[in-house]
């Protein structure tokens, strides 16, 4: 309900603080990948602090470039267009640059992405010559050195040599990054990989699982995609020896392998026939042991995953090789006793809290499972160690670590090469009692190829209908409701109030912006900088009804470059602009004293260039200005000199000396009017050129039909004819 000393607020309040934007470019589920559960871990860690969204593969049975929202706490658009077709590149680099992110962080995952990963590199290397900041995190160093030898170090050192920061899990992959593919060492980071949240089963889901795999006594588990570097014969060689050494240690109880065969594409399907044949050997020496002590369990959906781990009684590690683990930090968020392959990259994760035997030795693999299962004590002080051990690797303090990896991945070059984004900008809407035309108003805001921070629309205490289009509006849309109406002046200050970015555009309901508006007067105000208070631009008319017998429905606002003593005589900066909002807080906002007569925007522009804010003008039309029947400026139209005096007493500091002629007098003459103009523009102009003379004939053809239309009006009028649709507003 609204109260007496402002609008109601209804919708998410914006915070004051800027939130960097990261496109994650990574594997995502529904298919199986450590990397996207490691990924899906980091956007609920990063959530809190910056804005997310992730680009991933395109399954066959999704359309190209079409967003997807994923369930969950922090839930990302997922934008899943990645082919391996060289039209991603196009599809992928547009996408870019309409998010315009702060930071491009990409997962090195060749088997994850094939030759798709080509075109997600080459387009965040085009991102990054924009500004953006690239990362590329590389999982496992050690394991493209020595599978892809020469070429897979090349691959590396490509990657790392085109970003800006490189994150790797562990200091010895580090050391093979230097070592092998000869990356400097100042442009690693070692991040932990991280464990995602506490994986926890309550008591119905633990026996729902026993009851399924028909389990005795808690199992030992085996997790992860089956391939020979996983080292799981040498588990099963374990077992089998414990099994004829110490019968009570395994009785009653299973060996799940939990996992299956990654599914490979393109070239990659090699390693996986590979894999495949790793697999058949698996199961041969598992018909070899005891029946029913090895089981293969295939994979374990999400849902699935914490009952196993907490049914388990110790997770094995038998890795050959690895530079980090995935599956290490699921032991740590569910506190599993670990049991792992003596490898730096294991230690480097797992600390004191697992414990470790020398790689390849069944042996001593059989004796410490048999002093871990034997012992509760044991198992009980280990599952301590791990949850300690977990609240050092957590999510948010991999977070942190990461952020600060973006930070160092920028440099005061690049961000002040980036000026004002589409996150510094809220769109303010002004609505009373036009529920048709405002949907359409706040979906041009929402649709913008560079999307603002916020929508923000203000109703001015509209009827019944005008409240119900505002239930209609999305969720991400945040009303102001005033509890009486005030006019379109109190509502822009109610709404400039309520503005906690940097840059506001004031949209009236009834007008639409252009897809591109955002984008164009955003690159347009990059390369001035200083003491820039407006971009403005002309616009597309659009008549509502027909005017006159003339029927036009389109027509065109051209408008002219910026010269503050022409501000004073003439309002030429329409109504729709991208403002600063420290300039326009420092002249008062708009002003109450223009409500009744109108043209609150000509004075506002005047007040910012009294002040010294200086404008820039886009020739483009960037937005629709939407003619409807007669409206609030339809008096003022009509005394607008009446109006300009009041303009000019307000602002005398624009008001030229009468005893000088203004420069860029207008020659006279029968064309003296439609000349000014474009004579005006090429005088601006630094080096006229084709696009200039076009321009310069565009605004002397569209000035010429103005004054042919005046001319029709003023001869309407004198006839004593109405003329439909005559004003504006």
């Amino acid at each position: 309900m609204a109260g007496a000393d402002g609008p109601e607020v209804a919708g998410r309040a914006t915070s004051g603080r800027r939130r960097p934007l990261v496109v994650l470019v990574t594997p995502w589920a529904p298919p199986p990948d450590g990397i996207a559960a490691h990924s899906a871990a980091l956007v609920a860690a990063l959530g809190e602090q910056a804005d997310l969204a992730v680009v991933t593969r395109r399954p066959a049975h999704r359309l190209p470039g079409r967003p997807d929202r994923v369930d969950g706490g922090v839930s990302p658009p997922v934008h899943r267009l990645l082919t391996a077709s060289p039209t991603c590149l196009g599809r992928l680099g547009r996408l870019l640059a309409r998010l315009d992110p702060d930071v491009v962080h990409l997962q090195y995952n060749l088997p994850s992405f094939g030759f798709a990963w080509v075109w997600a590199f080459l387009a965040a290397r085009r991102a990054r010559r924009g500004g953006a900041r690239l990362v590329v995190t590389l999982h496992e160093v050690r394991r493209d050195v020595e599978l892809l030898g020469p070429v897979g170090a090349l691959l590396l050192a490509a990657a790392a040599r085109a970003s800006d920061v490189v994150v790797v899990h562990t200091s010895e992959a580090a050391a093979l990054l230097r070592d092998r593919a000869h990356v400097a060492g100042d442009k690693v980071v070692v991040v932990p990989h991280g464990a995602p949240p506490p994986l926890e089963a309550s008591a119905a889901e633990r026996a729902a699982f026993v009851d399924r795999h028909g389990l005795d006594r808690p199992p030992v588990v085996v997790l992860g995609f089956l391939h020979p570097d996983k080292g799981i014969e040498v588990l099963l060689d374990a077992v089998d020896d414990l099994a004829r050494r110490a019968p009570p240690t395994l009785e009653g109880r299973a060996v799940l392998v939990a996992g299956s065969v990654r599914a490979r594409r393109g070239a990659f399907r090699v390693f996986g026939r590979r894999d495949r044949a790793y697999r058949a050997r698996l199961a041969a020496q598992a018909a070899g042991c005891a029946p029913g002590l090895v089981r293969f369990i295939g994979h374990v959906p999400d849902g699935e995953l914490a009952p196993l781990l907490a049914t388990a009684a110790v997770l094995v590690l038998p890795y050959r090789t690895a530079t980090q683990s995935g599956v290490s930090h699921l032991a740590l968020a569910a506190g599993l006793p670990v049991v792992a392959s003596d490898l730096p990259g294991l230690r480097e994760a797992l600390g004191d809290a697992a414990t470790y035997v020398p790689v390849g030795d069944p042996t001593r693999l059989a004796d410490a499972l048999r002093a871990l299962l034997d012992d509760d004590g044991r198992r009980r002080a280990a599952a301590i160690a791990m949850r300690a051990r977990y609240g050092e690797l957590g999510p948010e303090v991999v977070a942190d670590r990461l952020l600060a990896a973006y930070d160092r991945a920028g440099s005061p070059a690049t961000t002040a090469r980036r000026g004002p984004t589409g996150r510094d900008v809220t769109v303010v809407i002004v609505h009373h009692d036009q529920p048709t035309l405002l949907l359409a108003a706040v979906r041009s805001a929402l649709d913008q190829r560079v999307p603002p921070a916020a929508v923000v629309v203000v109703d001015d205490a509209s009827g019944p209908d005008g409240r119900a289009a505002l239930d209609r509006l999305p969720p991400s849309v945040r009303v102001l409701r005033r509890p009486v109406n005030g006019g379109v002046v109190a509502a822009r200050n109610d709404g400039l109030a309520a503005v906690a970015t940097e840059l506001v555009v004031f949209l009236d309901a009834d007008d639409l912006l252009l897809p591109d508006f955002l984008a164009t007067t955003l690159a347009a105000w990059r390369p001035v900088g200083g003491r820039v208070g407006v971009v403005y631009s002309s616009a597309r008319r659009q008549y509502l009804e027909p005017v006159g017998r003339l029927r036009r429905r389109r027509g065109y606002l051209v408008s002219r470059p910026h010269d503050p003593a022409a501000l004073a005589d003439k309002s030429y900066i329409a109504n729709t602009t991208l403002l600063r909002v420290d300039a326009v807080r420092q002249v008062g906002g708009y002003a109450p004293a223009m409500q009744a007569v109108g043209h609150e925007d000509w004075d506002l522009y005047c007040a910012l260039a009294e002040a010294g804010w200086t404008a820039v003008f886009v020739r483009r039309p960037l937005f629709t200005y939407r003619v409807g029947p007669a409206g609030r400026n339809a008096g003022s139209r009509a005394r607008f000199s009446e109006v300009r005096t009041l303009v000019r007493a307000r602002h005398p500091g624009l008001v030229p000396d009468p005893r000088r002629a203004p420069p860029g007098d207008a020659p006279a003459g029968p064309l003296a009017r439609p000349l000014a103009r474009p004579l005006a523009a090429l005088h601006a102009a630094a080096a006229p050129g084709p696009a200039a003379w076009a321009w310069c004939l565009a605004d002397l053809a569209a000035w010429t039909l103005e004054d042919r239309r005046a001319a029709l009006h003023r001869w309407r009028r004198g006839a004593g004819r109405p003329v439909p649709g005559a004003s504006a507003r």
